[in-house]
């Protein structure tokens, strides 16, 4: 079945193997809804089935999925080394694997170009954590659509508030969040935290954001 969405006069169709042909246009397409937003050059599929559970998105020649096992080793180098300088904290392998499922990737060939995981708290909450963008690519978008699309996956599960415990909170405030103090967090946040190595200081600066869901 085609489905067919125009848009100044530019048509875009699905087509029954899940391919887009246009690239002016980013395209949603959820739930067997069809949505269109502002002529830029990126395609958003959801794609569904038994062999189409990957969300791709195209942005030039950067792709945004999920992440696969074989993603795992790259996760890991390009959180920790960031993590060597300071500027987040470090995820050991394990908790990269037993929270795989959590992240979404940018990639540019086979090169890890981003990195961020939603990790659901409770009913109400989810957290962006592991934030992590390849040094030469600081500064393109690519960290906000990530965090774009992790806010989009927390508004499709209903969830109406994702915080994030950061060292960039100028960077979240420009994707909508703002800054609280970490005493509104609920207690279940912190569970996680005594295997932090700074816990109980911990010097990350606390962020919010509220969805419309």
């Amino acid at each position: 079945m085609c489905m067919k969405h125009i848009v100044h006069e530019s048509v875009v169709s699905i087509m029954s193997t899940q391919h887009v042909f246009k690239e002016e246009l980013t395209v949603y397409f959820c739930d067997n809804r069809l949505q269109t937003t502002s002529a830029v050059s990126s395609v958003l599929l959801v794609r569904e089935g038994e062999d189409m559970k990957e969300e791709i998105i195209k942005n030039g020649a950067i792709e945004f999925r999920k992440a696969k096992m074989a993603d795992a080793e790259k996760i890991h180098s390009l959180i920790n080394a960031w993590a060597a300088k300071g500027l987040m904290l470090p995820r050991s392998r394990s908790v990269i694997y037993e929270n795989l499922r959590e992240f979404t990737l940018a990639v540019k060939e086979d090169e890890l170009v981003g990195v961020g995981g939603l990790h659901i708290i409770w009913e109400d909450l989810a957290e962006v954590r592991a934030l992590a963008i390849g040094e030469k690519y600081i500064k393109s978008g690519v960290g906000r659509k990530l965090v774009e699309i992790l806010l989009s996956e927390a508004k499709e599960l209903g969830v109406p508030r994702v915080f994030a415990l950061t060292y960039q909170p100028g960077f979240f405030q420009k994707c909508g969040f703002r800054v609280i103090s970490k005493d509104e967090l609920p207690q279940k946040v912190w569970k996680e935290c005594i295997n932090c190595p700074k816990f109980p200081d911990c010097d990350e600066i606390a962020v919010i954001i509220e969805l419309d869901v």
